[in-house]
Parts: C-alpha cells; sequence; structure tokens
C-alpha cells in the first residue's frame, strides 16, 4: 500500500482538512463554477471521543493531520484517543486503524 503525505489529504479534485476544536473532517472541493465550498465530511460534533461507524456517526477526539492511501482512503491522526483512524472512500465507515500501539491492519 503506498501513501502520500501532505498536511492535509489532497486528491485530484478535493482536499480534506482536519479540524481539531470541531472534532472532525471537512471536505473541500472545487465546483463545476469554479468556485471552492466545504462541508461537513465525518464527525464535527459538539464534544470528543472516539466512536467507530458511518460519516456522520463517527465522533474524532484530536483529528490533527492526516494522509491518503493509492485507493483515497483516508488515515487521521486522532490524538486525543491515541489512535489512527481509517475512513474508506468506499462505504464511509470510519475505523480504528491503530490505537495505542496496536494495528488492526496487521
Amino acid at each position: 500500500m503506498a501513501f502520500h503525505t501532505f498536511p492535509t489529504a489532497l486528491l485530484k479534485d478535493c482536499f480534506y482538512l482536519s479540524v481539531q476544536a470541531a472534532y472532525g473532517i471537512y471536505k473541500v472541493k472545487k465546483g463545476t463554477d469554479g468556485l471552492w465550498t466545504a462541508a461537513n465530511y465525518a464527525g464535527l460534533t459538539a464534544s470528543p471521543g472516539n466512536v467507530d461507524g458511518l460519516l456522520t456517526d463517527a465522533i474524532f477526539s484530536n483529528p490533527s493531520g492526516m494522509t491518503v492511501d493509492s485507493d483515497g482512503n483516508l488515515y487521521i491522526i486522532d490524538s486525543g484517543s491515541h489512535c489512527i483512524r481509517k475512513i474508506s472512500i468506499q462505504t464511509g465507515l470510519v475505523k480504528n486503524y491503530c490505537r495505542k500501539g496496536r494495528c488492526i491492519c496487521c
């Protein structure tokens, strides 16, 4: 699996931005009119936590950075929960990927 690291997760037509104080992720994309718009993507709740689930159900504690793999999946450093979270671009599911040194992927 190849990883491409950016300050934000950058894809062909959009980028993703983690917002620590809002406990979530925004998706910023360019519309057909050429204007960029930002929309809630995952998390963005009133209080921190660590809950897996669909994009709108997931809760983050302190999303502080991210990367994207060659398939377009996002990996978010959730420093408040001491873990890495994965967002599947195909299913929209948010799951703990590595937590306190234990990787689920391996």
